[in-house]
């Protein structure tokens, strides 16, 4: 969703110095300022999507740290709160799915799996 609204403000932007182009004063294109919009447009374009980047590899690196038998509070301060936490209380124990949202993509996610407060798998 993030990447969809930075694309449409992006868009916005390039069709107001389009429209700015084409509205001048004096009735004649300035391509000089119309150059130098576009330029600033791009800019904005490359550090939205490098920002989206930095997180998208902190978070695996974060991620390629985890270690078995890792306590919740240990997994919580490397990965910060999961979205959601599927609990299953069983005779023998309590089971927990943790569900991640990888960053940069709606629909992609990753998954904890602990039994007794440890962890002991997870799904890429």
């Amino acid at each position: 969703m993030k990447r969809f609204v930075c694309i449409v403000v992006i868009i916005c932007l390039f069709s107001m110095t389009l429209a700015y182009a084409d509205n001048n004063s004096s009735g004649e294109t300035n391509y000089v300022e119309l150059a130098v919009l576009s330029v600033i447009v791009i800019a904005v374009f490359a550090w939205i999507f490098h920002k989206e980047a930095q997180t998208i590899k902190t978070f695996d690196t974060q991620w390629h740290k985890l270690k078995i038998g890792m306590t919740p509070t240990k997994v919580v301060k490397l990965l910060g709160k999961p979205d959601d936490i599927n609990r299953s209380v069983y005779s023998f124990g309590v089971h927990e799915q943790w569900v991640y949202s990888v960053p940069g993509y709606s629909y992609k996610h990753r998954y904890l799996y602990f039994e007794d407060d440890k962890l002991t798998s997870w799904q890429d």
